[in-house]
């Protein structure tokens, strides 16, 4: 077990941690947790135009007496003296260390230019734009202590989520396999290709530096967000694919160590083939997990464009 049961009041605390290391941040998180106490019931939370104490702008609208601060905008430094990257997107807390924390930020982009952030930065494929910012935040001071590349060279991070023992797992959203031809639908901004497959699952420490390798028994597909289960390590998988995605458990050959492999199952109901309509609300269903044989083959066919687990 990675870590002991949390109760209504504490996943709450965390859960708003979370929530303002987006980039704004609460002087009032004892309030918030409160409100989760069973006996208290929850009044005058109208929501109002509240002023970011970075910028001055209203940027949020909050319930009376709620403050935060804005910090890690695309286009300011990191340490190497690179920028911040855009479209940030999915992130998680890491580390919490009294009123320190340490945020890892997946930054959702496609180009095939080239890195955000030179060497010394992990990178995985040095044509891809894509990775994840590490950021170190004081909530007491309210400002923002560091900012630091801590993997570059991936494609679309969408989403991920953190793990019990202080890591993220960034998720590419996308499929394409080693020296084919990178599809114009996928929106990449560059065509021709790629000299190494995108669709993977990374680890990126809360320090130190990442391994840049993928979790490739995690499975090549269409990634959006992970959650581990601190009893036994185990992770479940979410997939953007539309019409088409599926919901996916792996089972590490040791927990805790995901880089050392594991088994990759998909979720089945019982005598049902199709589960994208006519499912009544409500309805318990019988599933079972089957295992995928080959997590890394990324097709089933060469007509196959979205990849499997």
């Amino acid at each position: 077990m990675f870590r002991t049961a949390t109760n209504r009041r504490q996943w709450l605390t965390r859960g708003i941690r979370a929530l303002v290391g987006a980039g704004a941040a609460t002087s009032l998180l004892p309030s918030l947790a409160a409100c989760a106490a069973p006996s208290r019931r929850a009044t005058g939370l109208a929501l109002q135009p509240a002023l970011d104490a970075t910028t001055g702008k209203p940027l949020l609208q909050l319930p009376e007496g709620f403050r935060y601060f804005s910090f890690a905008w695309a286009g300011e430094s990191l340490s190497d003296g690179s920028t911040i990257p855009p479209s940030a997107d999915g992130m998680g807390i890491v580390r919490t260390r009294g009123q320190r924390l340490t945020l890892i930020r997946n930054h959702e982009l496609s180009s095939l230019t080239g890195t955000f952030a030179p060497a010394p930065a992990p990178c995985y494929d040095p044509h891809c734009g894509g990775g994840t910012v590490r950021l170190d935040v004081d909530l007491a001071q309210e400002k923002l202590l560091s900012a630091e590349a801590a993997l570059t060279g991936t494609v679309l991070n969408c989403a991920g989520g953190a793990t019990p023992w202080g890591s993220w797992l960034t998720c590419e959203e996308v499929v394409y396999l080693a020296q084919e031809e990178v599809p114009a639908n996928l929106n990449l901004g560059a065509s021709g290709r790629g000299p190494l497959s995108h669709g993977y699952v990374f680890e990126v420490p809360a320090e130190g530096r990442a391994s840049a390798k993928p979790l490739v028994d995690m499975g090549l597909f269409r990634h959006e967000a992970v959650a581990v289960d601190p009893r036994d390590g185990c992770v479940y998988l979410t997939e953007d694919q539309y019409e088409m995605a599926g919901f996916y458990r792996f089972t590490p050959r040791v927990p805790g160590k995901l880089a050392e492999g594991g088994r990759l199952q998909m979720l089945a109901v019982k005598d049902r083939s199709e589960m994208r309509r006519d499912v009544p609300l409500g309805q318990a269903l019988k599933t079972h997990w089957v295992d995928i044989d080959d997590p890394g083959r990324g097709r089933v066919d060469d007509s196959d464009k979205v990849g499997i687990g």
